[in-house]
């Protein structure tokens, strides 16, 4: 999908240092991976559950000398409190601040010998982390992973460190004024819903958690029956899953606290917030319902919705508002899947002047849609756009492994193979339906960013 890597809120990434020769290693690697790359089917992944609950999911794929690892476990904001929030966030930081093996730091340098590095992020709904080696380092790699992901020692010196890198990353997402107008309408939507709770957590959150929360947190939800691991590239299945079954064998599996999350109530009426901020333009993002990955159909066709309202530059708020009319001169949409129901937001930014007038309009054309859905045609151009996105988002090994443990985090990832099929079955029809469904053009929430 769409918002599989690039939407939005879905990942917070973990900014880490790479070393410059590195980094140019990675990009030769990422080419490697594009220009190789076999055909992303069902029949090249096999996915084998372990007696401790793991799951090892691998795509064999001989093209090019790499392999791909990512761990996903299933834990994000989704199973925070409010009390605890940005825990999720703060463990990811310092899973790499020493193991009961290695001490601080020395995981990266260790995966940086091999001419890579470490990736961590988190979302709503999960935490990952990955690496992409050549596939002879494959072994070291899973070593690595492994050691961080189960043995982290979370050393209360390296928690008080981490607190200033986080609380860097809280004050910047504060000033980024596409992500403060989305949290508005997220805390709106989400008053009794952990979706409602910054990824990072608040600057309150951060500097008073604790080691004892980071680390119930880090008990209870790394367990191997709540993640998975992902391999992708030049090994074959069964040497995959004898060595992620070696690397695990250790690990128990354990008893998971049941997950029980409310279910969001819609607003009844048009609620605005207004941000002061001097900014020269005027900024609005408008948020309405939308359904998450249980009804996957209606994820399929909010996907094209939102790619046909606002992504890409043929989208109808780049053609008619930033293009033609030119009152727009930014346009954005964030919908990202989830494991319930999340939401969708449209933004625009204009001459503060101009902010009602072009909100009027986008509710205008959100109308008319009710009553007249978008043409076969306009379906085929949003269409054409999705498929071409998710091939350049899946082209590499990394990508693949990123699409594969994305979907299995939120239920199963045979969802990721079968993107392109089931976006090519959205019809017209379809799209009348999730928006008659989601978008209340009577009841929604705007938040306003300006002078």
């Amino acid at each position: 999908m769409k918002s599989m890597i690039r939407g939005g809120d879905s990942e917070i990434p973990t900014q880490r240092t790479v070393p410059i020769i590195v980094y140019y290693a990675l990009i030769l690697l990422c080419v490697s991976g594009a220009v190789f790359a076999a055909p992303f089917t069902t029949a090249s992944v096999t996915s084998t559950t372990l007696d401790n609950g793991l799951k090892a999911i691998v795509l064999e794929d001989h093209s090019a000398d790499l392999v791909a690892v990512e761990i996903w476990v299933k834990a994000g904001n989704i199973v925070e409190t409010k009390e605890n929030n940005g825990v999720s966030h703060f463990l990811e930081h310092v899973l790499f601040k020493g193991t009961e093996k290695r001490g601080p730091g020395q995981a990266d340098k260790e995966i940086e010998s091999l001419g890579s590095s470490l990736e961590a992020s988190t979302s709503r709904d999960a935490i990952r982390i990955s690496t992409i080696v050549a596939s002879k380092y494959f072994d070291a790699a899973l070593d690595v992973l492994t050691d961080v992901a189960m043995r982290a020692k979370l050393d209360p010196r390296e928690i008080e460190r981490e607190k200033l890198v986080i609380l860097d990353e809280i004050a910047r997402r504060d000033s980024d004024v596409l992500q403060s107008v989305a949290g508005v309408i997220d805390r709106a939507y989400f008053t009794n819903h952990p979706y409602g709770f910054p990824i990072e957590g608040s600057a309150a959150n951060v500097k008073a958690i604790t080691q004892q929360q980071i680390k119930d947190f880090y008990q209870t939800y790394f367990v191997p029956n709540n993640m998975a691991v992902i391999i992708v590239g030049d090994i074959t299945a069964a040497k995959a899953v004898e060595a992620v079954k070696e690397a695990f064998k250790e690990f128990k599996k354990r008893d998971l606290p049941a997950l029980q999350t409310p279910i969001a109530a819609p607003p009844t009426a048009i609620h605005k917030e207004k941000i002061t901020n001097q900014t020269k333009l005027g900024y609005c993002a408008i948020g309405f319902f939308a359904p998450g990955i249980r009804d996957a159909a209606e994820v399929y066709a909010m996907d094209v919705l939102t790619q046909y309202l606002a992504s890409g530059y043929q989208s109808w708020m780049q053609t008619s508002l930033k293009t033609d009319k030119g009152d727009a001169q930014v346009v954005a949409s964030e919908f990202t899947t989830r494991r319930d129901p999340g939401n969708i937001i449209l933004f625009f930014g204009t001459d503060p002047g101009n902010v009602e007038d072009t909100k009027l309009a986008v509710i205008a054309k959100l109308k008319q849609m009710k009553e007249t859905p978008i043409s076969d045609a306009e379906i085929a151009t949003a269409k054409r756009s999705l498929e071409g996105g998710f091939a350049f988002d899946t082209e590499t090994y990394a990508g693949r492994a990123h699409s594969l443990g994305f979907y299995e985090s939120l239920g199963d990832y045979k969802l990721s193979l079968a993107y392109i099929e089931n976006i090519r079955k959205v019809t017209p029809e379809d799209i009348r339906k999730v928006v008659a469904k989601y978008i209340n053009t009577d009841a929604y929430i705007t938040a306003e960013v300006g002078p």
